[in-house]
């Protein structure tokens, strides 16, 4: 016959056993509801920066007869811009400048996780508004948006790893920041932005 102890000791281990699963079923349970927070706790994050960068495209304009950064052979709009988020020499910026991209964007060098308009740029589209007081409708018109491309063309979505220039990254769980040109941001998943774009609500080109 087993002793006391021996029960004991047995019982122990079950109890042991009980609670490893329990545990694990609790945590298989809770992990996509943790990955779903950090999902949006990035995707938050990521707007405030883009938001960072508007003001910092607005702060360019103010201070440059409300011209947009994007004059032909002139340096990419991230680098005209940057010293309104960082001070430093220049070849200090692309270091300084890794504090202002998308927690998403793995790759955080060139385009520091958010592409430009390319139908802001003069080189790309002859009749581009050379001024941010040109853009006709403001509150529908893209200034910038979540991608690992300098430029962005069209309501078209690629997801990380791929890597695709002209389009937008919808790396928050198929979802995406936009910078409008009155300076607010809509959170768009691709299909939103492909319906929005059909009903000029979302505009690329004016």
């Amino acid at each position: 016959m087993f002793s006391d102890h021996s029960r004991r000791r047995a019982l122990s281990l079950t109890e042991l056993l009980v609670g490893v699963a329990v545990a694990s079923v609790l945590m298989a349970l809770s992990l996509p509801v943790l990955l779903r927070l950090r999902t949006k706790g990035n995707s938050a994050k990521c707007s405030g920066t883009l938001r960072q960068w508007g003001m910092a495209f607005q702060l360019y304009a103010n201070e440059n007869n409300m011209k947009l950064p994007t004059a032909p052979g002139s340096p990419v709009w991230q680098e005209l811009v940057a010293s309104r988020l960082v001070t430093g020499k220049a070849g200090q910026l692309r270091f300084e400048l890794r504090k202002f991209t998308c927690p998403n964007d793995k790759k955080q060098y060139d385009s520091w996780g958010y592409g430009l308009n390319l139908w802001l740029k003069p080189d790309y589209y002859p009749q581009a508004p050379r001024k941010i007081t040109d853009i006709q409708s403001p509150s529908r018109f893209v200034i910038l948006v979540d991608s690992e491309a300098s430029g962005v063309s069209s309501a078209t979505a690629a997801s990380p790893p791929a890597k695709v220039s002209g389009v937008f990254y919808d790396r928050h769980g198929g979802s995406a920041n936009f910078l409008f040109a009155d300076m607010h941001i809509k959170f768009l998943t691709a299909r939103e932005a492909r319906e929005k774009s059909l009903d000029s609500e979302l505009i690329f080109k004016q």
